[in-house]
């Protein structure tokens, strides 16, 4: 007998996904292809312009009997099924930006999570996923929660090969660091460039901010920028394509991630992947994720990041060092390793 699986893949489908999205896609993928489960896509329809799409899965999910409806992005949906039906219900927790990070997030998921995510920590029967053990911790010490209502499936990466043969196909031979982060106060952009401000004329490099987001963030370190007379030598890129990214990345001698707090950290995976070695935060997930294959700095050290990029710019014996430790931790994170995880934790619940 196959166990049915209703998933919301809204994001999923999005044809511009975010993280969640990819994660979504990646899983229902891989759950399509096991012959014991019945795996329901739910997806935007006629509720959704409505504003009752949350409602309408609830409904739907109310005359069958024993499924699991797991949801990879929303804890709306999941609060509706939990209270008006009688199945299992699986929720992902990405991070624990909204209780633990808040300052400078999004209003919108902000106000959800802080509102419907400890009415499903009540309800007894919604079990939950972490994309790694540092999430896992933040989040049943907060809540006080049993850890056998939680499980770790760590986050994958679409790890391709042809990126990782060397470095001969860069175009731009002028030194570089790239910075690839959605643009918000907890991803430290600001300090960044502060810091690299203050060895600008040490090391050679300019500095790529790859990405976008919070637009008044955005403009703060453009001011910056100009403030510290840096016009010619860190640039913002805003959104670019998947390819123009991955060749600055592949460009660079390293990159770095200061971001303050993530639930995992998929950027230092895209960079390692591509011979790129990693500058990131001490104290944070990124050391779970990383392990030996990064250099760390404090963020409560005002220089510690300026003379750890000091320390790695033309160090190729360290930079190799970094890569070669980079193999081990790119074989853990596959999106099938996740995806398999995410299975077995549902045979369970069957």
């Amino acid at each position: 007998m196959s166990i049915k699986v209703f998933i919301n893949s809204r994001q999923a489908n999005n044809s511009k996904k975010t993280g969640k999205g990819v994660y979504a896609r990646a899983i229902i993928d891989y759950l399509k292809t096991k012959s014991d489960l019945e795996v329901i896509e739910l997806n935007h329809n006629f509720w959704s312009k409505l504003g009752l799409w949350h409602l309408f899965v609830a409904l739907k999910l109310k005359g069958d009997k024993n499924a699991i409806y797991f949801d990879p992005e929303s804890f709306i949906t999941p609060f509706f099924v939990s209270l008006l039906t009688n199945q299992k219900v699986v929720v992902t927790i990405h991070d624990m930006v909204a209780f633990n990070f808040a300052k400078g997030h999004f209003l919108k998921p902000l106000l959800i999570e802080r509102i419907f995510l400890p009415l499903l920590v009540k309800m007894s029967k919604v079990k939950f996923f972490c994309v790694s053990n540092f999430t896992k911790t933040q989040f049943c010490n907060y809540f006080n929660l049993d850890n056998a209502r939680v499980s770790v499936t760590p986050l994958g990466f679409d790890y391709d090969s042809e990126h990782n043969s060397s470095k001969s196909a860069i175009v731009d031979t002028s030194p570089k660091i790239v910075c690839v982060s959605t643009f918000l106060q907890r991803k430290n952009q600001i300090s960044l460039v502060y810091e690299f401000s203050l060895i600008k004329h040490e090391i050679p490099h300019n500095l790529y901010l790859i990405g976008g987001g919070d637009t008044s963030y955005v403009n703060k370190v453009q001011n910056l920028i100009y403030e510290l007379k840096l016009q010619d030598r860190v640039f913002i890129t805003g959104f670019i394509s998947k390819d123009h990214k991955n060749r600055l990345i592949q460009e660079a001698e390293f990159s770095i991630y200061p971001s303050l707090y993530e639930g995992f950290g998929i950027p230092l995976l895209e960079s390692v992947s591509q011979n790129t070695p990693v500058i990131t935060t001490k104290n944070t997930v990124m050391q779970e994720v990383c392990e030996d294959a990064a250099l760390y700095f404090d963020p409560k050290k005002t220089t510690d990041l300026a003379f750890q990029i000091k320390y790695l710019a033309g160090n190729k014996e360290l930079q190799q060092i970094l890569l070669n430790n980079s193999q081990r931790i790119l074989a853990k994170y596959s999106w099938e390793n996740t995806a398999s995880k995410v299975y077995n934790e549902f045979k369970k619940l069957a």
